[in-house]
């Protein structure tokens, strides 16, 4: 059999890769290029152009060509993550997707949302998307097809340019800083300052981003130094998840880089940082990066092939306990791994001051009945 022979098989990934999931329909009606539609037959995302798209790649050897159900073959222009503003207010990340303008349709491969932890469900011509069980989006049978309900493309609202060119971060601005350092306060970030731990910074643009929340006088919560230090991690938890496009599934990973952020920071009580009291040297911040901001990644894979991809899409969500590098969670197979070889993309959550989401924890109360 053909499709059994060696050299057949090396010939496809030298070309290419092949992905038989379109029906040649798409080839032949235009539609307009800020819609998108799901795809149940799509094997991988695809845009027909470079609207919508936050950072880009160019395509591998491997990737430079697609095969669609009629045999003919595509160009790929560039491989990025595509951010879509749901009507629902909800940003839904389209990681590796392909960009080929002989397309004439942008595809949403409901196989590779499922992998990511999404759920579609379809009735009445209708269809809902889901993630963590909460419905997130919308969409509604049109041509055959479904289309997904959007508000536009997410670097529209944020005037991001395509192709992965992006506006200069400002790295004396005080605002930038507050989110690296898990939304502290504004006297803290001074203290920073003036103890030369931080350098001179830009405080006119400084943006508070912790909504605070407070709780009846005499509740255990609001008892001691440990209550008042589990309400601050709290606070930073809830506007670190909520200015991000994380799900809040991931508080655990913020709480950790809350905690480490902490310990490298200064007190009210106390003159020196717990970093500074436990090593006897001033910390360094100067590697701290917005949480749940997008990242280019390289892992360490000792056994990575030529044609493989050199950088995975993902999200940096901590910094590693056992080593000087990063965590990442990779949305397409759902997996955290560390790496010190990273591009952060700290622009893209940088500009969403806009789009800031309502996190709210439930509490406990614990009665002693002694």
């Amino acid at each position: 059999m053909k499709k059994d022979c060696s050299k057949y098989a090396l010939w496809r990934e030298k070309k290419g890769n092949f992905l038989t999931f379109v029906c040649s329909e798409i080839n032949f009606v235009s539609v307009p290029k800020d819609t998108w539609w799901v795809d149940a037959g799509a094997t991988t995302h695809i845009s027909m152009s470079m609207q919508g798209c936050l950072w880009s790649r160019p395509p591998s050897d491997a990737e430079r060509f697609i095969y669609v159900g009629d045999g003919n073959k595509v160009a790929v222009e560039a491989i990025g993550t595509f951010r879509l503003l749901l009507k629902t207010g909800f940003h839904l990340d389209l990681v590796e997707t392909y960009v080929a303008p002989s397309i004439r349709r942008n595809l949403i491969s409901i196989s590779i949302l499922d992998k990511s932890g999404y759920t579609c469900s379809f009735g009445n011509n209708k269809f809902s998307l889901s993630y963590d069980s909460n419905v997130v989006g919308y969409g509604s049978l049109n041509d055959n097809l479904y289309m997904l309900d959007i508000e536009c493309p997410y670097n529209k609202i944020m005037q991001v340019e395509s192709h992965g060119t992006k506006r200069k971060l400002n790295e004396n601005s005080a605002t930038l800083w507050h989110k690296r350092l898990g939304h502290i306060s504004k006297q803290r970030i001074q203290r920073l300052m003036s103890d030369d731990i931080l350098g001179s910074l830009d405080l006119s643009d400084f943006q508070c981003g912790i909504v605070p929340q407070y709780t009846m006088p005499g509740k255990p919560s609001m008892n001691g130094v440990a209550e008042r230090r589990n309400r601050t991690l709290k606070d930073m938890v809830r506007s670190m998840i909520s200015h991000s496009s994380l799900p809040e599934s991931f508080w655990g990973e913020a709480l950790k880089t809350a905690v480490y952020i902490l310990n490298r920071v200064p007190s009210k009580a106390v003159a020196k940082t717990p970093y500074e009291l436990w090593t006897g040297k001033k910390p360094s911040i100067r590697h701290l990066h917005i949480w749940g901001c997008p990242a280019e990644a390289r892992p360490y894979r000792p056994h990575e092939g030529k044609l493989d991809a050199k950088t995975i899409s993902c999200y940096f969500i901590g910094y590693a306990e056992r080593s000087y590098g990063y965590k990442f969670y990779n949305p397409i197979t759902r997996t955290i791994f560390e790496t010190g070889n990273a591009r952060f993309l700290e622009d893209v959550e940088f500009g969403g001051e806009g789009n800031i989401r309502s996190v709210v924890f439930d509490e406990e109360t614990v009665t002693d009945n002694d």
